[in-house]
Parts: C-alpha cells; structure tokens; sequence
C-alpha cells in the first residue's frame, strides 16, 4: 500500500534519516531531498498514513483509523488512488472511518463495490480483463458489507444522522452530492443559454461580413473546398494559415442551422 500510493500519488518516496533524527522526500528521479517543511502540501498530508503503515505497527487488522477529508491538497486523480488505498486497507482487515466531501472519493469507492457486483455475478472474464485494463488489483474488489455510509444532514435546529442506502450494483447513495451536481448543472445551462440570446442577433451577420471582407482581401470569388461542416451553441469566426493554406470557419447558433468550415489554397 506504502508502494501504491508512493508510486501513484507522490512520485517519490518518504524516507526516515536516522542520523539527523529528520524525514526526507525523495521525488523519483531526481537525487534531491526535501525536508518536509519544504514539500508539497500534498506530500505533508499524505505522510504521517505512509509512516505510520511503514514505521509503526499501530495500522493492522483490527485497527480503527481515522481519516478526515483526506482529499484536502489533493487533485481528483489523486483522490481516486488514495480511495482506491483505503480500499487496500479495509480488505486487510482495517477498521476505516472516512469523513469526506469529495464525489471522487465517493465515485471511487463504488467503482470498487462495483468490482463486487460483477465478481458475484459470475463475469470472472470480464472481471479479470477490466482489473488488468485498469490496472487494479484483486484487493480493491469490496464487498458492500463492509461499508456502511452514513450523511450528516443539517436540518437548521441541529444535524441529523442518516445512514445512506447501499444500491445493487451501484454502490453507495449519491445523494450527498447528487442534488448539488443538478444544480451547479441546472445553472450553467441557464447561463449559456442567455449567452446564446445575447450572440444570435450579431453574430452570424459578423461571422458573413468578416467572411466576405476576407474573400475580398484575398481576391477570391469562392473557396474551393469544404473540409467540415460544424454545429455549435453560439456564433464564433475562426481563422487559420498553415503555409499557403486558409481555414476560415464561420460558427453560428444552433437555431439558425449549419455553418461550413473552407479551406481556401492560395496560388
């Protein structure tokens, strides 16, 4: 697990210097080591779990270890390996409790239940080429009982327990997240489509008169060839040169149809 996460998440690895009673990062290729005062914020937070499983004997089956928002400082891929550790950790017999507010984490964790679905149906084939494809190992195929999400709900007056249903061959209840998601979705709709409003009027009559005025310039009747043809949201002009090669792409919005893109050989 020490290696997993080393080799997936830091590029590097910790090292503890005896004689200088001091813990050193060791980025891979590289013969530089860095206190960790002078790390990343990713491998400061990481750590004190990699020293503990390395240097220790406090981690093992029977342990309760707790971990708090361990997405802090992490990108979302990283997120999925450090899911994908704790999942390590479980099947070794590691009493986890996670707290977290990361949907990749979440995600992550039900892809490994999902591993589990498609083991106790039997698809051992299809299994076995999706763990080799993803490069994952049979120690990251949790079994759903060993989870047991709960959500904390805050009701105004006070914050209430929920414990999350488990779905058959999906995992966890995304609930926590799910309704957030549609909004931020909901709203980003909204605004593009008041874009759109705004660009339909101008835009494409911009988009034939940069077109005609370019035609001119360049002393052309026609472009003689159409490579491509484009539906977009709004209305945007695009011009290329590579050597003696025009592209000229005239997008507009969708209500008023398609909009070719020509490529236009100069002699």
């Amino acid at each position: 697990i020490i290696e997993f996460i080393q080799n997936n998440i830091l590029r590097g690895k910790l090292e503890y210097k005896k004689h200088i009673d001091e813990i050193v990062f060791k980025p891979y290729n590289s013969d530089v080591e860095l206190p960790l005062q002078y790390s990343s914020s990713s491998v400061v937070e990481i750590s004190p779990l990699i020293l503990y499983l390395g240097y220790s004997d406090y981690i093992k089956k029977g342990t309760l270890l707790i971990i708090e928002e361990p997405e802090a400082h992490l990108h979302p891929d990283a997120q999925r390996i450090f899911a994908r550790a704790i999942v390590k950790l479980i099947n070794k017999g590691v009493y986890v409790l996670l707290i977290t507010h990361s949907p990749y984490i979440l995600q992550q964790i039900n892809n490994c239940i999902k591993l589990h679905y498609l083991e106790k149906a039997g698809k051992n084939e299809k299994l076995k080429t999706f763990l080799k494809e993803h490069r994952y190992g049979e120690d990251e195929i949790l079994n759903p009982e060993k989870v047991a999400p709960y959500l904390f709900v805050d009701e105004g007056k006070g914050v209430k327990i929920k414990e999350l249903e488990s779905i058959e061959d999906e995992g966890i209840s995304y609930e926590a997240f799910y309704y957030t998601l549609l909004n931020l979705h909901d709203e980003t709709e909204k605004l593009r489509d008041l874009i759109n409003k705004l660009n339909e009027s101008g835009d494409y009559k911009f988009a034939v008169e940069v077109g005609m005025f370019l035609m001119n310039v360049l002393g052309v009747e026609r472009f003689n060839e159409v490579i491509w043809e484009f539906k977009a949201e709004s209305s945007v002009l695009s011009l290329s040169i590579k050597d003696d090669i025009v592209i000229l792409g005239c997008w507009y919005n969708k209500d008023l149809g398609y909009a070719p893109v020509y490529a236009l050989h100069l002699k």
